[in-house]
């Protein structure tokens, strides 16, 4: 079992997730890979839907607004064993075309295609 823990402002330690990286790689061989955007995905209820696809074996783009922020987020994933061929960040900002084209571009260009969009 695989359990990781994340640092509180107060320096305790809480368990933030358990055998996910295990899970999600046993769903992954022998399926066809399916690919999600999670807007908003640094905190909250979009990183745990995150963590829910990923331990269902969709490899997740996690975007957020902030670069900080979503680095930091993607950080707390790893920590928890997941690797990277199952989550990837990449900054959107939903307000700005630009920042939306880039995004467009990245899914276009690394995976072809997109399964699930979570606007959170």
């Amino acid at each position: 079992m695989l359990v990781c823990y994340e640092t509180t402002n107060s320096d305790s330690l809480k368990s933030c997730c358990s055998s996910l990286s295990s899970k999600a790689s046993s769903i992954v061989k022998g399926s066809k890979m399916r690919y999600a955007v999670v807007t908003g995905a640094n905190k909250g209820i979009g990183f745990g839907i995150c963590k829910q696809l990923i331990s269902n074996g969709i490899t997740v783009v996690l975007t957020a607004r902030n670069e900080k922020r979503g680095v930091e987020a993607m950080q707390k994933l790893k920590e928890c064993g997941i690797t990277n061929d199952l989550v990837v960040f990449h900054q959107l900002d939903v307000v700005d075309p630009s920042s939306v084209s880039s995004l467009a571009e990245f899914i276009e260009t690394s995976f072809g295609r997109l399964d699930i969009l979570v606007w959170s």
